[in-house]
């Protein structure tokens, strides 16, 4: 596996860090993965969906109960996105459509990406092309996401891979744990899980309103 790596002298944002990484490869589909999220989906079928589509940048979207973390899409039915919101005020969010931070974009869409300035995927890049009128396609075929940004979000995402809401390398490493139930009890001073043989997790002591958490090896 050959890695290319570029380093920013300044912050450029999601899609300005993208276009510099970019800059090796001129003319070529790029597919973006943000860090911050686990997630289970088909690849290779976004792919295909995307090329079907003929679309300029197709983003992996997700239902969420509480889309304004998030950015916001509206599709047409057929999954043609309409518009973009990026993180709107609690309560007025178009849809419970969410970005998840999963991209295909195409040359011509990473072309209107500006060279080294701050741009960002969300506040810029898509409310941009689709003013232009650039085909952005919705790709819903995401079987699990989580955003993983806060100590909260990360340790719910611990409890789903414990309860085998998504599949992973090491999921039959998790085979025999007691069953995590009501999402281990929020107010629990420390919830014990158990050994793992491969020793991944002894013990995770969390407080009662999951602000933090330690991980002891």
């Amino acid at each position: 596996l050959r890695l290319h790596y570029v380093v920013e002298d300044m912050e450029l944002g999601t899609a300005g860090g993208v276009k510099l990484c970019c800059r090796d490869f001129p003319g070529e589909e790029v597919m973006v993965l943000s860090g911050d999220g686990v997630w289970d989906m088909d690849l290779w079928d976004f792919i295909e969906r995307h090329q079907e589509s003929g679309a300029d940048a197709s983003l992996a979207l997700c239902r969420h109960p509480e889309p304004e973390r998030f950015g916001v899409c509206v599709t047409d039915g057929k999954g043609r996105i309409m518009s973009f919101a990026e993180k709107p005020p609690k309560g007025q969010a178009p849809s419970d459509l969410v970005n998840t931070g999963i991209y295909l974009l195409s040359p011509r869409a990473l072309d209107e990406i500006p060279k080294n300035v701050p741009y960002d995927f969300g506040k810029d890049l898509f409310p941009r092309l689709l003013s232009r009128g650039f085909r952005l396609y919705g790709y819903e075929g995401v079987r699990y996401w989580c955003d993983i940004g806060t100590p909260a979000a990360y340790y719910q995402c611990n409890l789903d891979a414990l309860n085998g809401l998504y599949p992973g390398e090491n999921q039959d490493l998790l085979q025999g744990l007691p069953e995590i139930a009501d999402q281990a009890a929020a107010d629990a001073a420390a919830v014990h899980l158990g050994d793992l043989d491969a020793g991944l997790l002894q013990k995770a002591s969390v407080n009662a309103d999951l602000a933090e958490f330690v991980l002891d090896q």
